[in-house]
């Protein structure tokens, strides 16, 4: 009857974030709505299994699973060595969310600084530079052979034009 307490489950990837009741009444009438984290695209949302509309109500009948998903974002990622000869690793893309290792480049008579880009906020709000596929490691010099970096843009298909620096040796 109308007075059975109903369970909504929630299940969504670190894309998409959903807002609704968890316990309600059956009969109950509920406001559904999806929206994209920072970094993703292509927003689905499905309740009971089924297509819906971000925003649109919902009446529950029966225990309802709620479920977004999104895709991560892509962009490219270009390369200006500076007279330095690239490492084995230099991927062309990287994934929203996802770590990007590089292997720093090298050049005769000199020592590897770092990258710097072309985007508005250095080398992203959440990339850093390390040691190991940890991008909360810090920065640490020419004795690191590669450099992790996570999230260079949030724009998708955007491109980041990383620039090499160099000290001379």
């Amino acid at each position: 009857g109308t007075g059975t307490t109903l369970t909504i489950k929630e299940t969504n990837n670190s894309g998409a974030a959903i807002s609704s009741t968890t316990e309600v009444l059956k009969g109950t009438v509920i406001h559904v709505t999806g929206s994209l984290n920072t970094g993703y695209n292509s927003l689905t949302l499905t309740v009971a299994g089924t297509n819906f509309t971000s925003g649109n109500t919902y009446t529950v009948n029966a225990n309802t699973e709620v479920k977004t998903t999104a895709v991560a974002n892509t962009y490219n990622i270009t390369y200006n060595l500076n007279g330095g000869t690239q490492g084995a690793n230099a991927p062309t893309n990287g994934t929203y969310n996802a770590d990007v290792q590089i292997s720093n480049p090298t050049r005769s008579g000199y020592t590897f600084a770092g990258w710097t880009s072309n985007t508005t906020d250095g080398l992203g709000g959440n990339a850093k530079t390390g040691t190991a596929a940890n991008p909360s490691t810090a920065w640490t010099g020419s004795a690191t052979t590669n450099t992790y970096f996570r999230n260079l843009t949030d724009t998708n298909g955007g491109t980041v034009k990383l620039t090499a620096t160099w000290t001379i040796a």
